[in-house]
Parts: structure tokens; C-alpha cells; sequence
């Protein structure tokens, strides 16, 4: 089996591991009857959020090992050996479970001091900062290299399209696209290396498309797409029965129940995506680019990241955030209809669940055992 086809096998296993592993926190007294039920001291909450991060990076890690090694390996998908794999994994490990454990803490003491809707403002400001920070953290995490040589290169290509808010970087994994990162209106455009293999016009197009994501303002809208979505998850999960912000047991029954919005998200959320990706497109070929350019562009990257194989089975549409290439070319000719499109809602809303306790937040197909996607998921 392919490795595009089994890896979305697997991601539809993650999905509804995690619904059964949710509802049975949520709907059996055991583990949350041993949780202190009242508000505690700091040092008795840091011991007991401990403890459940850690049953979470335990939970974790034979999936990581499963997505990130095992299923490339027998497909043939991967080229690093263990040791290179796994020193990626440990530091992205550590990182995420250092930001959900001095979320949940900060997350309790807020709710002891101003409840829910001061618990709202924390992880909007929590939800900023992770934006702002992003490509530095993306660039710590996983070790992406800046190559000045490479940028030269591409700016003798295309010339003024290269913004100064541009980086170049070298990522072994062939899967790995760019991205935008930051906040909205000072975004940093992140792209690959491996691009300057493409023609000059395939190039271009792919250029252009991500100045189409930030001009048409697509990339704004699914930022906000995605706080919004956090938020108010966040706000309901709160209001299930025994779930609250102000203790530990109250807070791990809303992170079950948030973690049953997050895989909802991950159906919903693409279809904003979707429109958005259609957008970028439709920004490229009316600056320019012809329909075959954009094509061959759009069929190089799926050359590099789907084993050429450029047909989705019904998981991947299902949870893609663009359309399979066909349906693409035909959606730049015809009319926008509908509401404007969200670029990359589903995976920006995954970044920022971290601050919200988000268990599920990398256990997506794209994202299990591949740390490089953790932060910033490469970009359609």
C-alpha cells in the first residue's frame, strides 16, 4: 500500500482512537474520580498536570514511533536512520508537552482568579503569541536551516516577487511545502529549497499563490477562523458536566471534551481551507500565470510529497485542506460563489489548540510522528 493511502488509514485510526479514549474520560469515573476535585495549592496542581502529561506523551509515543518511522520504513518513504528520527521527535516531545503543562497551570490559576471569560482573554493572548513566535519556534524545533545562497538563487529567478518577508530553507523531507507564519499583516513566507527545481514558471506560480493567500486575505480569515473555533470549543468543553478551569479534575474533563471538538474540527474545518486554496489558485492565474504552469506546479509537489500519485481516497478528501488536483483546475474557472475561503483553518487551529489543552493537536495523519508539521504544517 502506498504510503499516502496507509498514512490516511492511520490518521482515520488516530481520529477515532482519540473519540473513544475522550468519551471514556468523560463518561467513566476512573481517571478523573482521582483528580482533586477542589482548588489546590500550586504545587499539588504542577504534580497532578504533570502526571497527566506525561500518561499523554506515553499515550503518544508508540503512535508517534508507528507514524513517524514504522509506516514511512515499510513503505519506503523515509531515508534518516533511528537515531536522526528520534532525536527530531524527543525535542519536539519536550517542547509540546512543556507549553500544555504551563498552559493548564496558567489556565487554573486564571480560572481560580477571573473564571471562564478570563480564561477566554489568557488563551487569546496565548493564541497571539504562539502566532508571533512561530517561525522562530518551527526553526528551534526542527532545525531548519536559512541558506542566503539558495534565497540569491531565487531572487535571480523571479525577481521582485521575492518579498524581504521571504526565508528560504532546506528540509530533508520531501513532503515538507513552506508556509505563512505570524500574525496577520506581518506574515513570513516560508518555502523550500527544493523549489528551485522547479521551472521558472511553475515557480511563480507557487509564488504567487502564497502572495494570493495573504493579499486576498485569505490567510487573516483562517487565522481568525481558527481562534474563533478554539475559543468557543474551549467555552463549551467548559460547560460539560464536572468540566471547569479552576481545578485539575475540572480541567481534565474539559480537555476530553475539547478533544471531541478538535476531531469534529478536523472534518468541518478543511472545507474552509478548501476555498481558500481555491482562492490562492485563482490569485496566481490572474497574474500571470497560465492554467498549465499552475498545473504543472500543483503536480511537481505532488510528485515530491504523495508519491506522484495525485488521486485522494475518500479520508483524504475528507480531511485534506485542498481539493485533489483535478477538481482544483476546474474550480480557478469558474465563478466564486459562497463565503470567502479561510486558508489552512484546520491546521493554524491545530497549532493553536496547544494553548487550549489540545490532545489531539498532533495525532492528525500529516502530523503523527512527523515534529517538522508540529508547528508549521506544510502549505497545500
Amino acid at each position: 500500500m502506498k504510503f499516502t493511502n496507509l498514512r490516511a488509514w492511520f490518521g482515520l485510526f488516530n481520529l477515532i482512537f482519540w473519540v473513544c479514549l475522550a468519551c471514556v474520560g468523560l463518561f467513566n469515573e476512573w481517571p478523573s474520580s482521582a483528580f482533586p476535585a477542589e482548588p489546590a495549592s500550586l504545587l499539588v496542581e504542577v504534580q497532578w498536570w504533570a502526571l497527566i502529561v506525561i500518561a499523554y506523551m506515553l499515550i503518544m509515543l508508540p503512535l508517534d514511533l508507528l507514524g513517524g518511522y514504522v509506516i514511512p520504513r515499510l513503505t519506503q518513504n523515509i531515508q534518516r536512520d533511528f537515531s536522526q528520527f528520534w532525536n527530531r521527535l524527543l525535542r519536539g516531545i519536550l517542547v509540546h508537552a512543556g507549553i500544555l503543562l504551563i498552559s493548564g497551570l496558567l489556565i487554573m490559576e486564571i480560572g481560580k482568579l477571573y473564571g471562564t471569560w478570563g480564561v477566554m482573554g489568557l488563551l487569546i493572548c496565548m493564541s497571539l503569541i504562539m502566532l508571533l513566535l512561530q517561525a522562530p519556534l518551527a526553526r528551534w524545533l526542527v532545525g531548519y536551516k536559512l541558506h542566503s545562497e539558495d534565497r540569491e538563487n531565487l531572487r535571480n529567478r523571479i525577481g521582485e516577487l521575492l518579498s524581504r518577508r521571504t526565508d528560504v530553507v532546506r528540509e530533508e523531507n520531501s513532503v515538507f511545502a513552506g508556509g505563512i507564519t505570524g500574525l496577520p499583516w506581518i506574515e513570513k513566507t516560508i518555502i523550500p529549497s527544493r523549489w528551485l527545481e522547479m521551472s521558472e514558471d511553475q515557480l511563480r506560480a507557487q509564488i504567487l499563490r502564497r502572495m494570493g493567500a495573504v493579499r486576498t486575505h485569505s490567510r487573516h480569515r483562517g487565522v481568525l477562523v481558527a481562534i474563533i473555533w478554539n475559543l468557543y470549543g474551549f467555552w463549551s468543553a467548559s460547560l460539560f458536566a464536572g468540566a471547569g478551569v479552576e481545578t485539575v479534575r475540572g480541567l481534565f474533563l474539559t480537555s476530553m471534551a475539547f478533544v471531541i471538538w478538535m476531531c469534529f474540527g478536523q472534518i468541518i474545518l478543511p472545507n474552509f481551507s478548501k476555498s481558500g486554496s481555491t482562492e490562492a489558485d485563482k490569485y496566481a492565474t490572474t497574474n500571470g500565470i497560465t492554467e498549465m504552469d499552475l498545473r504543472d506546479a500543483l503536480q511537481q509537489q505532488v510528485q515530491w510529497s504523495r508519491d506522484g500519485h495525485s488521486e485522494m481516497n475518500l479520508i483524504e478528501r475528507l480531511l485534506s485542506p485542498s481539493l485533489p488536483l483535478n477538481q482544483r483546475l476546474e474550480a480557478v474557472q469558474l465563478d466564486s460563489v459562497g463565503l470567502p475561503g479561510a486558508w489552512d483553518s484546520a491546521r493554524i487551529a491545530q497549532f493553536l489548540s496547544w494553548s487550549c489543552l489540545g490532545w489531539f493537536s498532533r495525532a492528525d495523519y500529516n502530523l503523527c510522528g512527523h515534529p517538522q508539521n508540529w508547528v508549521l504544517q506544510s502549505g497545500d
